[in-house]
């Protein structure tokens, strides 16, 4: 398992007594093998027995695949730091383990760093107090200290002692000036070197540095300012008692001792009043900027300046290394300001020991041995370190605003002013100064941190949503596209996307991941830094991307133009729907954003025309309309209107008003017919005819009544009771029901018979009035089989019959049972598959037979067969009974009568059936009438 917390690594250590309280509340992260970038807070408080006890809370990775979990922890600690053993668990994301914290505070507790015990590599953790780094960071900005100036400072003058030709001495006149700040020392020394052949003597002018200790100077020669000639290295001074003499040995060829005297206070020269104040920049390193601040100051004992450098820039201010260097200068050289480094103050984050400095990130500017600067035409300040021996002699010819070698780099700084100014004072970092003509609100922020901001702004309403990290790079690509577009890009850089030079694009690229992305977290902007900036195909994939989004944007915008000057007609309905299948095929040239906007403005004006098609119908029929009657179809045409009111896609605030204009006239012609039909309800006879007048008057009540509370809301139902009450006085009138039978009984007879049943009991009853009167639904049900009876066709082709033989009629009688009974069977058989497992249960043979049934691939039920014709054939005598032969006519139907061909779907009597080939069954004699023995006697 991967140890991405912290391993118990040990459980026992050594007691340790604690030198000060470890209490607070530290926020960071920390590394552990190939993790890295995990974000943790420590929060700790101390009892009076030593003992450390806290939560330490952390966060793996981002969004939606991140890891949260937090455990306690308890520990001890000393004077060389504190161990933190993790104790329990608070939350536990799966697959962590718990780690050890190995580590130590420093900058007065403001900081805490150390290790990650059990991690093989990449084991470090780095966390700052919010209310620590609040001091520490007013402490920073706050009014730079001129040098100390103490011991030995001044002006010295004395002499190197050197052999001369034939063991003689010489001596070489020297002078220095020495600068001090606390123990830490700088001189400017030149020393006169004369010609043995009594030619002018050579100045040799050196910068040293180093420090001092109890009465002696390390001095190091860090670089000579004179072309040519000796070089001397003083290897330490001692200073006399009475702080007015320093010697100590020398290595300069031929010479072995330098004595010099106190001549006097340093005269540190004051700096140009054009100069002083604050100044910021940024210095390009490999490994990440480093943000300058140099405050320049002219105080009593002459100028002065403390150079406050912290890297890498792109970090959060807690996060960088951080160092200030005292400078002090010491006159001029060819128009610039020469200015030694006397002491470093470190205002200390990511170090635990200030030398150190030399080899990290702002390595290079503690190493300097000397300053040049000097201001600029343009008002800026221009700054040169002099580390390398090779420096100090380009400095010996460097001129002001010339440009340098290749190895010597020129740092441009800006005044800190306004807003710059505060920014600085609040931990920001300087802007970067992009190469011209980038510019824009990019270039204008005030600090890099801002300039990110503004970058996050500006891809803000493109990238938000997505997932920067699941979603392939070609569709993200689209999506962002309209953030590269002239008009959201060029406000922003100051130049179209499409004419970036490459040098151009590679510095946005570094500062996007650098600044924005690693150091702010801003994984929008460094995907569009990363694959589209800096990436030279993506860059040019979304050049001409941009061509055709150009053009689709413009087609975008022309269509919703269109669209609003349509006129509201049908037609105009017919383009917009060929304006949204155009959308459809330009998809992958426009983002997300423009296509709901593009389908929102089209869907919105469709509603609008269709919002406008319908309020003139009603302009243009409603007047007509509400003069009319029920009759005439005014009432039917109002409902149809209150239907595509409710239907059709109109816009919502309309849809009530015109609603509300339809209502009045439909209710009042509702009203007026509900009456005029009601009005005939008190004079409806008890007979058949008023039977039949109740039906008419509910059957054209009922669609009005279900209409208008459909559409309006209003129920008339209590208004049409005394129909219903009237109408079941006269059904339950005798006479009436015996008028009923009488009028079925006397149906036609043939073909059509059940169909003529059927049309005379419509004209009183339907079928739900049948279900709810039994008498009635009895009588008609026996007059439906009388009428199927008298219906059949019945022909006896049998010669000489004998009396005792079943008659044709017998033959007639017993084939209609057997349909009536493949009728009964048809109908549960479709009650039964319609109701699915439930009734059928897991049946193979019935799930089958399901299968051939028509209502269950129609859904409908009322599948039947009916009886046409029988013919007898003849009829034998056969164990004690009669074989007869026959001919049936069987013809089958479905729901509403319709003739159909269901040999294959009713099983084998239907099969049979159905065939016109001669039937044959043996009927045996009983004493309620034939028996009947048919299918295979065989």
């Amino acid at each position: 398992m991967a140890r991405i917390l912290l391993t118990l690594a040990f459980l026992f250590g050594p007691a340790l007594a604690l030198a000060e309280p470890l209490a607070g509340r530290w926020s960071g992260t920390y590394a552990c093998n190939a993790l890295g970038g995990a974000q943790f807070t420590l929060e700790t408080e101390q009892a009076g027995n030593g003992i450390i006890s806290g939560t330490f809370s952390f966060e793996i990775g981002t969004g939606g695949h991140a890891l949260k979990g937090a455990y306690k922890v308890m520990g001890r600690g000393g004077a060389d730091g504190f161990r933190l053993q993790p104790r329990d668990w608070i939350e536990r994301p799966p697959g962590v383990e718990a780690l050890a914290l190995s580590g130590r505070t420093r900058d007065g507790g403001a900081v805490i760093e150390g290790e990650m015990e059990g991690c093989a590599l990449n084991d470090r953790f780095l966390g700052a107090s919010a209310e620590g780094m609040a001091v520490r960071l007013e402490d920073a900005n706050s009014e730079p200290v001129p040098p100390t100036m103490g011991p030995p400072a001044g002006r010295w003058k004395g002499e190197v002692i050197c052999r001369g030709q034939r063991k003689t001495t010489l001596s070489h006149p020297i002078e220095a000036v020495i600068l001090t700040d606390g123990d830490r020392v700088a001189a400017d020394a030149r020393v006169h070197v004369a010609n043995q052949q009594g030619g002018v003597p050579a100045e040799q002018r050196t910068i040293l540095g180093g420090q001092s200790a109890e009465g002696r100077l390390e001095l190091a020669g860090l670089g000579s300012l004179s072309p040519g000639g000796p070089r001397f290295q003083i290897n330490g001074l001692s200073l006399a008692v009475d702080g007015q003499s320093l010697s100590g040995p020398v290595n300069m060829r031929g010479c072995d001792k330098v004595s010099l005297t106190y001549a006097g206070p340093a005269a540190v020269p004051p700096l140009p009043d054009s100069m002083t104040g604050s100044w910021v920049g940024t210095a390009e390193q490999q490994n990440g900027a480093i943000a300058m601040h140099f405050e320049l100051r002219n105080g009593q004992a002459g100028g002065f300046g403390e150079l406050r450098l912290g890297a890498p820039a792109h970090l959060p201010v807690e996060r960088r290394s951080k160092l200030h260097l005292v400078l002090a200068p010491v006159g001029e050289l060819n128009g610039w300001q020469l200015m030694l480094p006397l002491g470093q103050r470190a205002f200390e984050i990511s170090q635990d020991d200030v030398r150190r400095h030399s080899s990290g990130p702002v390595g290079p500017f503690a190493k300097a041995g000397a300053y040049l600067v000097s201001e600029t035409p343009a008002g800026g300040l221009e700054l040169v370190a002099l580390i390398r021996s090779g420096d100090f002699a380009v400095a010996a010819s460097l001129m002001p605003g010339t440009p340098p070698g290749p190895k010597t780099s020129v740092l441009v700084l800006q005044r800190s002013e306004g807003g710059l100014a505060d920014a600085v004072v609040a931990g920001e970092t300087p802007p970067v100064i992009f190469p011209e003509p980038l510019g824009g609100t990019l270039a204008a922020a005030r600090s890099r941190e801002a300039q990110c901001a503004v970058l996050q702004e500006w891809i803000t309403p493109y990238s938000e949503g997505k997932d920067m990290r699941g979603t392939v790079i070609a569709n993200l690509q689209r999506e962002l596209a309209e953030a590269f577009t002239d008009a959201k890009f060029e406000p922003v850089f100051g130049l179209p996307f499409a004419l970036l030079s490459d040098e151009e694009r590679r510095a946005l690229a570094r500062f996007i991941r650098e600044d924005c992305e690693q150091g702010q977290g801003m994984a929008d902007v460094g995907f569009a830094g990363a694959q589209v900036i800096g990436h030279q195909r993506g860059y040019r994939e979304m050049v001409k991307r941009l061509t055709d989004v150009a053009e689709s944007s413009r087609w975008a915008e022309a269509a919703l133009d269109e669209a609003q000057a349509l006129s509201s007609t049908a037609a105009s309905l017919a383009r917009i729907e060929q304006l949204k299948a155009g959308a459809r095929d330009r998809a992958r040239e426009l983002s997300a954003r423009q296509i709901a906007g593009l389908d929102a403005g089209l869907a919105l004006r469709a509603r609008q025309i269709r919002t406008d098609i319908l309020r003139a119908d009603i302009d243009r029929d409603l007047p007509g309309l509400s003069a009319g009657s029920r009759e005439d179809g005014a009432l039917d045409q109002l409902f149809r209107l209150a239907g595509r009111i409710a239907d059709e896609d109109v816009l919502p605030d309309a849809r009530q008003e015109l609603h509300d204009r339809i209502a009045p006239p439909a209710l009042k012609i509702s009203d007026e017919y509900v009456t005029a039909l009601m009005a005939e309800v008190d004079t409806l006879p008890a007979s058949l005819q008023g039977l039949a007048d109740a039906r008419r008057i509910g059957a054209a009540l009922g669609p009005v009544v279900e209409a208008v509370h459909e559409h309006f809301g209003a129920d008339l139902r209590p208004r049409i009771q005394p129909l219903f009450l009237r109408r079941s006085m006269i059904e339950s009138d005798p006479a009436v029901l015996e008028a009923f039978r009488k009028l079925l009984a006397d149906a036609p007879s043939g073909r059509g018979a059940k169909e003529a049943v059927r049309a005379a009991a419509a004209q009183y009853l339907d079928e739900a009035a049948m279900q709810r009167l039994p008498e009635y639904d009895a009588v008609y049900k026996a007059a439906l089989e009388h009428a199927e009876w008298r219906a059949i066709i019945i022909t006896d082709n049998s010669r000489n019959p004998g009396g005792d033989e079943p008659r044709a009629e017998d033959i007639a009688r017993f084939a209609l049972d057997r349909v009536r009974e493949v009728n009964a069977t048809i109908s549960q058989i479709e009650d039964d598959c319609l109701q699915g497992v439930a009734a059928i249960g897991n049946s193979p043979a019935r799930g089958i037979e399901c299968l051939t049934m028509p209502a269950v691939w129609t859904g409908q039920k009322g599948f039947a067969s009916e009886l046409v014709s029988v013919t007898k054939i003849s009829c034998s005598p056969d164990a004690g009974g009669f074989r007869c032969y026959f001919q049936q006519e069987i013809q089958f139907f479905g729901p509403g009568g319709a003739r159909m061909n269901l040999e294959d779907f009713i099983g084998t009597f239907g099969e049979r059936a159905a065939r016109l080939e001669v039937q044959e069954a043996l009927f045996i004699p009983g004493n309620e009438g034939w028996q009947v023995l048919w299918g295979d006697l065989r």
